[in-house]
């Protein structure tokens, strides 16, 4: 088990900040071939189900290998890991990018997801174990943007390429570079840190032993992996935003539903700096924090249920607090993981969490999607309601188990 970590403090900001960047980065060649879909579909190459397939089948061999990304990362080197994942994508995203046949793009995107199994467990591993101790919280907090940063510049990237394909060109060679940055470097942070297996033999302390199964069940975790997929399908409403509001409002232009959804995921920004006040000021609890969540989504999904009958404003309004409070059960998801740091599974709870979390975001992009095409936007949106209130249901049964095994740290 790979258990080093700094102690000194100007070295560890300095490798959080390297984190932050690259785990950015690595979302923006993640998120490249979404960035580029309406080009493809625009230039004829792909019809929108072909494009969605290709994007629904990454998500969908990506989220079951995160826990074996989280296995490796605690066991072994996590830089390693991460090398090993950047240069796999890279190589992806270079093929595509000489390559455009549909059935080729198919099989090689699906092999990205299997290249990038570790980077997130890694990436998290890192930045909950081995900064010094006095970071790490709030490294977690901070990290938690970086996701947003590259989501949004992935955007950037395609609009200003002046073809799609060199989306994927931008994307290996970012990778590449990655990988080759991350070779040179590690030598420099690994000459800085102490080894804990070593300095716990001195003190004659051992790690406690557990089973990831047992410790999971002990803990509730695996009664999480329902409430993650629940929470991203309620979460994600973001991105049908402007099709729910074109649809309901014949006044509502694509210019404007596009504006409009920019402003819900201003709202989730606000919301991941109001939950991070919250929790440290009254809650300290990820379980009570997320039952408190639900309960107050309930008041503006039932709002949301009337779209198209109340004024679009109000809808907004409800969408934008929507993603507000969703965006805080991000920052709880991470706090949870770094409980398990205790026992060496950080990464695995990490990668776990970050796998139900992809196939929420499968189910609710595709699947939400023919629910309202075949029984219309009532039907979802009473959907969100139901799956608020089987949350908050989940949630308390796990309640006890959870205060129980905080307190035990």
């Amino acid at each position: 088990m790979y258990r080093k970590y700094l102690e000194d403090e100007r070295t560890s900001f300095k490798l959080f900040w390297f984190i932050f960047v690259l785990y950015a980065l690595v979302y923006l060649t993640k998120n490249c071939f979404s960035a580029a879909m309406a080009a493809i579909v625009h230039d004829g190459v792909m019809t929108k189900t072909q494009t969605g397939l290709i994007s629904s089948l990454f998500y969908l061999v990506y989220a079951p290998l995160q826990v074996l990304g989280g296995r490796i990362a605690d066991r072994r080197n996590p830089y390693t890991v991460v090398m090993i994942s950047l240069l796999g994508s890279s190589v992806a995203n270079f093929a595509i990018y000489l390559n455009q046949n549909y059935i080729f793009m198919l099989i090689v995107w699906s092999l990205n997801a299997v290249a990038q199994f570790g980077v997130y467990p890694a990436v998290f591993k890192i930045v909950s174990s081995q900064l010094a101790k006095e970071h790490r919280v709030k490294s977690i907090y901070y990290l938690s943007f970086s996701n947003k940063v590259g989501l949004i510049f992935s955007y950037f990237v395609a609009m200003f390429v002046s073809k799609w394909q060199q989306n994927f060109l931008f994307s290996a060679i970012v990778l590449l570079t990655l990988a080759l940055v991350t070779f040179f470097v590690y030598p420099h942070i690994d000459k800085h840190m102490v080894d804990a297996a070593q300095i716990e033999k001195k003190q004659n302390v051992s790690i406690e032993k557990k089973s990831s199964v047992g410790l999971f069940l002990k803990s509730g975790l695996y009664v999480m992996i329902p409430i993650v997929i629940f929470k991203t399908i309620i979460q994600n409403s973001q991105q049908i935003a402007p099709t729910l509001l074109m649809e309901s409002y014949g006044s509502v232009s694509p210019f404007l539903g596009n504006f409009l959804s920019l402003f819900i995921i201003g709202a989730s920004l606000l919301g991941t700096v109001f939950s991070k006040y919250v929790y440290y000021h009254f809650i300290r609890n990820e379980v009570k924090g997320y039952i408190l969540i639900f309960a107050f989504l309930i008041p503006f999904l039932l709002v949301i249920c009337f779209v198209g009958k109340l004024p679009t404003i109000l809808i907004v309004i409800s969408l934008a607090f929507v993603s507000f409070l969703c965006s805080g059960t991000d920052l709880f998801n991470s706090f949870m993981s770094i409980h398990y740091a205790k026992f060496g599974k950080n990464a695995e709870a990490a990668g776990l969490i970050n796998s139900a979390a992809s196939i929420g975001f499968v189910v609710q992009t595709y699947g939400i999607a023919l629910i309202a095409d075949l029984f219309g936007w009532l039907t979802v949106t009473r959907l969100w309601v139901a799956v608020a209130i089987v949350s908050i249901i989940l949630l308390a049964s796990i309640y006890k188990m959870w205060c129980k095994f905080i307190s035990e740290e």
